[in-house]
């Protein structure tokens, strides 16, 4: 398959486009064919770009871009909740070669069925993004579905640094959806600038 992949540790000026073996899905996984994907420029210099979670170096060639968007191309054993030529969206395994290629490999349970509204290039870039949002909210945060009803007013703020961004707006969604599904949002957004200039 063609593909977009690092064949030494670098940064951009080490990629090259050209051909690597399909990956196979393996128990659990799903084998997607992309039609978009984001690249975060940030991942030349994540560990897991350039290293096994044990931390020897993985071998070349690295594909990037863990966040995509496509149909699914195959099935591995025991996947039951997508079928060959569903559209879905979602991230895969940062240690595995990414979906800067034809194809990719993910975990079902890494995936969902992109939805309706949303082309390909929209869905790609939502993942990670949605991901930070959902971490912070509900799980670092601890916001639950319905617990407006019992918070005051002040207490059912949120403050999300840098909300322009995509995981801020994203966050916005959650915590209005957990809190009500109010239409006026009741998150404080604050910019990494205001953030700076008061340390």
């Amino acid at each position: 398959m063609k593909a977009v992949y690092l064949k030494q540790i670098g940064g951009p000026k080490s990629l090259a486009l050209g051909k690597i073996p399909r990956p196979q899905p393996k128990a659990g996984e799903v084998l997607v064919k992309i039609h978009a994907t984001a690249i975060t420029p940030t991942e030349f210099q994540w560990f897991p770009t350039f290293h096994t979670p044990t931390g020897e170096l993985r071998q070349f060639p690295v594909v990037l871009s863990h966040e995509f968007s496509g149909v699914v191309e195959s099935l591995g054993a025991g996947v039951e909740n997508f079928k060959v030529g569903d559209a879905v969206f979602g991230l895969n395994d940062w240690f595995a070669n990414g979906a800067l290629a034809e194809f990719c490999v993910a975990p079902a349970t890494a995936l969902a069925h992109k939805p309706r509204l949303l082309d390909h290039a929209q869905s790609a870039v939502v993942p990670i993004s949605a991901l930070t949002a959902w971490q912070g909210l509900l799980e670092k945060a601890g916001l639950q579905s319905g617990q407006r009803r019992n918070l005051k007013p002040a207490d059912r703020a949120a403050l999300v640094q840098d909300a322009p961004q995509a995981p801020g707006w994203i966050a916005d969604i959650f915590h209005r959806l957990a809190t009500g599904g109010d239409l006026k949002s009741e998150l404080t957004y604050i910019s990494n600038e205001t953030i700076n200039s008061i340390k």
